[in-house]
């Protein structure tokens, strides 16, 4: 029975997820650039898009990448992570596309999520943000590579 109000920290979470009998995890990132985020942001984040990068604060994206990499970079054996992105102009609901690819040209896995993180500031600028926000494109891809 896991319950928010139960853990304290994230050694608490990490803890409870060996109980649970987690050894090891392959780690995949999906992230979400469909226009709902910038609309919903607007109501939720002080008007700002949930993919707004700033230097003095961190976006919804940003804490969720390096929360999840705290919790579960521990059962992660090798450090690299394919970051996929979806619901662009370019994949719509459709398709994923690369991190690592729309930035550098090739499709490589990140190494570690701090990477992750980078590779996600570097691609936002050539993000044109579309729809309709559909999972089943990573979800798909996340089924292929494990």
């Amino acid at each position: 029975n896991i319950n928010a109000d139960q853990y304290e920290t994230i050694e608490d979470v990490q803890a409870a997820l060996r109980d649970a009998g987690l050894k090891t995890a392959a780690l995949i990132v999906g992230i979400d650039f469909t226009n709902s985020n910038v609309q919903n942001g607007q109501y939720t984040y002080e008007g700002r898009g949930l993919h707004d990068v700033k230097d003095d604060w961190k976006n919804p994206y940003e804490q969720v990448i390096e929360t999840i990499a705290r919790t579960l970079s521990k059962f992660d054996d090798d450090g690299l992570i394919p970051a996929y992105g979806f619901g662009d102009s370019e994949t719509k609901s459709e398709a994923v596309f690369s991190l690592t690819e729309r930035v550098e040209g090739k499709h490589r896995p990140c190494k570690g999520f701090e990477e992750v993180v980078e590779v996600y500031k570097k691609v936002l600028p050539k993000i044109d943000f579309d729809g309709p926000t559909s999972f089943t494109p990573i979800i798909k891809k996340a089924v292929s590579c494990c």
